[in-house]
């Protein structure tokens, strides 16, 4: 086949030794012919074609830093593909691109089933890595993750790696802790590292997961049903873990370097035999032999296209996006036309042109106001936190669900901008620590499918408020104790409970967790020695440990810990009781009766 590249020439020198006839044009200097992003058009590509090159498919493939597009795309005179690499980040906009090409290949397989669901050609194309050739000799590294670790832009990554270092050898490569790394540093660091921490933004499959599996490290990766499975085997070529399980993986990772080793070499041989540039190449032929121009692409009024895209970019500082197209104001008499609007405002048009024009619409319009007045300072604290209110009420109402930087909306089918959350979260930045807004952004974390989150970050809260001697209020409380359930935390949902006062968890004994936590609450030292005797329950065995004050009940018990962890010898949340007795101080008093009136 005769095959032109535009914008990166991705895969160029694997399709030239498959024996395809390859060609690159567009700004990129590596490509064979630079066309400048300012003469990026039909026309320039049509001139700087080697002479007689008819191509049989054309590959726009999108860059991850400078992101350009040329001039009417849509008519282009051959078969065309667009590579969407991006497409979880930033999906409102490549679904816009998907309407100037024939066929579009996607490297996540959720963006690819999105496109399909618009009734556009998809296909799966996941991201591929050339392993190296040599491995570093040892592995000293027990445990590392190389990325970016910026607590303003990712909190969850940050919670979770905080937890990880207060117990594990944990080596983090990356700004802040490092310069970023070149390609052949970061394969040094896989190649030395026995495990690797892999955590992606919002369930997508990173470069991260191939390129320390192509190094022969064990990658800990956090669970996504996006097609992971399919590129390695959970268990046997990568360990998957979710919030409840990860030290725990880790603890059993790090107590077992020959599976780590096992895991690592298993995956290195996948990597190796089936996502290699070379075997995606391959795959990518097949997929892009026999597109054909798919019926009215060429028609398509891409000029408004186009100037939606490229306002999209530039309101996002993603690169000059150089398209052309007139500037319009959009219509807004459907949901179909409210995208277009929503990227027309937040390109800095006119508000009160489209005021009323959508009730969603107002709402970001809303948002928007608001978010600029915060950044400004125009807003006072009671202004700000009544606004965030308002709209975590109104994001909660519109039930959505989240993929990264978008909503969707009831239907399933449209997908707006986050506008409240990202007014939250801004406000939660300005005012950290403010107890009411950490609740709000919480409330729309679980909302959006993200309790894990909304639990890390109610919990540290939490910890700040009793650092402090602050009073905590018994509704947050009992919020914390909801997301400890919801999220499996079961027993530690009851020791939250078991905080509150008598007369309000009183109140709020409706569910079946809240009234075992009244159980507990009542319950007398043999009742509950009684039930820490039949089963290995943590949460009525700390509440046991907590109430041991006096020499007599302190002998007793520890006795129902050895009880308890000989019942359950593996129970993580037992032996924690266990380190936790036997760290902690024996009080004065008890000293004294236990040495004959003498203090130690």
């Amino acid at each position: 086949m005769k095959i032109l590249l535009l914008d990166i020439p991705l895969f160029r020198e694997e399709l030239r030794q498959l024996g395809h006839e390859v060609c690159s044009l567009g700004p990129d200097p590596a490509c064979d012919t630079v066309i400048p992003p300012g003469q990026w058009t039909l026309e320039s590509i049509r001139a700087s074609r080697p002479a007689g090159f008819e191509p049989d498919i054309v590959l726009q493939s999108e860059s991850l830093k400078q992101r350009h597009f040329p001039l009417e795309l849509a008519r282009l005179p051959w078969p065309s593909v667009w590579y969407s690499i991006d497409g979880h980040l930033h999906l409102d906009w490549h679904l816009q691109m998907g309407r100037l090409v024939d066929r579009v290949l996607c490297s996540q397989l959720d963006v690819c089933r999105a496109f399909r669901g618009r009734g556009l050609r998809a296909d799966w194309l996941p991201w591929s890595v050339n392993a190296p050739a040599e491995l570093p000799a040892g592995r000293d590294l027990p445990l590392a993750m190389v990325g970016s670790f910026h607590p303003g832009h990712r909190p969850r990554r940050m919670q979770l790696l905080e937890k990880l270092k207060r117990r594990f050898p944990l080596e983090l490569f990356g700004p802040p802790y490092t310069p970023f790394l070149s390609a052949p540093e970061q394969e040094e660091i896989y190649g030395r590292s026995r495990i690797v921490f892999n955590e992606s933004i919002g369930g997508e499959i990173n470069f991260r997961l191939l390129e320390a599996a192509a190094c022969g490290a064990c990658v800990l990766s956090d669970e996504a049903d996006n097609g992971q499975d399919m590129l390695l085997a959970p268990g046997s070529e990568y360990i998957p873990w979710t919030t409840a399980s990860l030290e725990e993986r880790v603890e059993e990772l790090l107590e077992d370097p020959e599976r780590c080793l096992e895991v690592g070499h298993r995956a290195r041989k996948r990597v190796l035999a089936e996502h290699g540039r070379l075997s995606r190449a391959r795959q990518l032929v097949q997929l892009v032999q026999g597109t054909d121009i798919r019926p009215g692409r060429v028609e398509v009024d891409h000029g408004p296209v186009e100037d939606g895209v490229r306002r999209r970019l530039q309101a996002n500082g993603l690169g000059p996006g150089e398209f052309g197209g007139s500037r319009q104001v959009p219509d807004c008499r459907s949901e179909e036309d409210l995208l277009p609007c929503l990227e027309w405002l937040r390109a800095g048009g006119e508000a009160s042109r489209l005021q009323g024009a959508h009730p969603v619409l107002d709402l970001a319009i809303h948002a928007d106001r608001l978010l600029q007045d915060l950044k400004a300072r125009a807003l006072g604290v009671d202004e700000a936190k009544a606004a965030a209110f308002l709209l975590c009420e109104a994001f909660v109402s519109a039930g959505r669900r989240r993929t990264p930087g978008m909503w969707n909306g009831p239907s399933g089918e449209l997908r707006y901008p986050a506008w409240e959350l990202q007014l939250i979260e801004a406000m939660a930045h300005v005012m950290p620590g403010d107890p009411d807004l950490i609740v709000a952004h919480a409330r729309c974390l679980v909302q959006s499918g993200q309790p894990e989150a909304a639990l890390d970050s109610l919990t540290l809260l939490l910890k700040h408020i009793l650092s402090r001697e602050q009073r905590v209020s018994a509704a947050f409380l009992h919020e914390v104790a909801g997301l400890q359930e919801q999220c499996g935390f079961r027993e530690q949902a009851l020791l939250t409970l078991l905080a509150l006062p008598p007369e309000e968890l009183l109140q709020r004994a409706t569910s079946p967790l809240a009234k075992r936590a009244l159980l507990l609450a009542g319950s007398t030292w043999e009742e509950l020695e009684a039930l820490c005797s039949r089963q290995p329950d943590s949460a009525a065995l700390e509440r046991l440990l907590q109430q041991a004050r006096t020499d007599t009940q302190r002998q007793r018990a520890e006795d129902a810990l050895q009880r308890a962890l000989a019942f359950a010898p593996n129970c993580s949340r037992i032996r924690r009781l266990a380190a936790q007795w036997k760290s902690q101080p024996v009080p004065e008093r008890v000293r004294s009766t236990a040495t004959g009136g003498k203090v130690l």
